[in-house]
C-alpha cells in the first residue's frame, strides 16, 4: 500500500506536466535524486496532444503520454531509476516474444489492443521490473 507521502509526491509530480490520456501507475518508492542533480522545468506532453478526435473510443496509443512520465521523472525530478524502470516495462510490452517481449500493438502501430489494455500491461509489466 502506498504511503501518504508516496502519493502526494507522485501527485505533486503529476501536478507539474500535462497528462493528456489516462493511464495508471503502481506506487513505488521513488528513488533519490544523484547528489549533482539539477531539476529542469519542462513540460511533458506527447507530441499528438490529447487527440479529442479520439477521445472515449479506447483506440488511443497510451505509450507518448507514459513515455512522457518517463522524462518527467528523469529530467524534472532526478529519478532515473524509475524512469528507465518505466522505459523498460514499455519496451517489455513492445518487444516480440521471440525476445522475450508481449509484441502488443495498437491500431496506430498496425496492432489490435486497445488503450487500456496496453496501458494495463504496461502497469504489470512494470511491476515486474520494480
Amino acid at each position: 500500500m502506498c504511503s501518504v507521502g508516496k502519493l502526494q509526491h507522485l501527485r505533486n509530480a503529476l501536478n507539474r506536466t500535462t497528462i493528456t490520456a489516462p493511464f495508471r501507475l503502481p506506487c513505488w518508492a521513488p528513488s533519490q535524486p544523484s547528489p549533482n542533480f539539477k531539476p529542469t522545468p519542462g513540460l511533458y506532453e506527447p507530441v499528438h496532444g490529447s487527440a479529442p478526435d479520439i477521445a472515449g473510443k479506447g483506440i488511443a496509443n497510451p505509450i507518448g503520454t507514459i513515455l512522457s512520465a518517463a522524462m518527467l521523472l528523469r529530467y524534472s525530478l532526478g529519478l532515473d531509476k524509475d524512469a528507465t524502470a518505466i522505459e523498460t516495462a514499455v519496451r517489455k510490452v513492445l518487444d516480440s516474444p521471440s525476445s522475450g517481449g508481449h509484441g502488443l500493438r495498437t491500431a496506430d502501430l498496425g496492432g489490435k489492443v486497445g488503450t487500456t489494455e496496453l496501458g494495463d500491461k504496461i502497469v504489470e509489466a512494470l511491476k515486474e521490473v520494480l
